[in-house]
């Protein structure tokens, strides 16, 4: 789990980055904002595919009901994100230009803010039930591996 906490500092760091990217007017998309954009995607969907294999799955599996709820939601909403931030990065292939910039600053705050919440509420409703008891016989559901779609990604950002 320290190592989950580590990768979410990193993932906050990069928010932070992207939010400082898009917190002003429009400035000339270069290949240095292109690597602010790369880091977040790269550590976001490492995040989400950890979070996925070592916290909602073996909590979906818990003894404990609420646990198993809880973990299933987030992971439903966490799948959610992840689809929304797919159509982002292929609405907005390559580099926004100047007369599209209101509109991508909006998009890229809203999503920011979404992964900020759904993050938050993911520690408040999971931490509780960590580390997971994994009842006796459960089965459990095959990960999902959300990074698998991060060199196509980046293949948008770059276009």
């Amino acid at each position: 789990m320290n190592a989950l906490a580590a990768e979410r500092a990193r993932l906050l760091a990069a928010i932070d980055q992207i939010e400082a990217l898009v917190a002003g007017g429009y400035v000339e998309q270069g290949p240095a904002q292109t690597e602010k954009r790369w880091a977040f995607t790269r550590e976001m969907l490492l995040h989400l595919s950890h979070l996925d294999a070592q916290v909602f799955l073996p909590l979906m599996a818990d003894e404990r009901p609420l646990a198993a709820k809880r973990a299933a939601e987030a992971r439903a909403a966490a799948i959610a994100f992840y689809e929304d931030f797919r159509a982002h990065a292929e609405r907005w292939r390559g580099r926004p230009t100047e007369d599209r910039w209101p509109s991508y600053r909006h998009a890229v705050r809203d999503l920011m803010q979404r992964l900020r919440v759904l993050l938050r509420e993911d520690a408040r409703r999971l931490k509780p039930f960590l580390p997971p008891r994994v009842a006796a016989g459960a089965a459990r559901s095959e990960s999902r591996n959300f990074a698998a779609v991060a060199w196509d990604i980046h293949k948008i950002l770059n276009s």
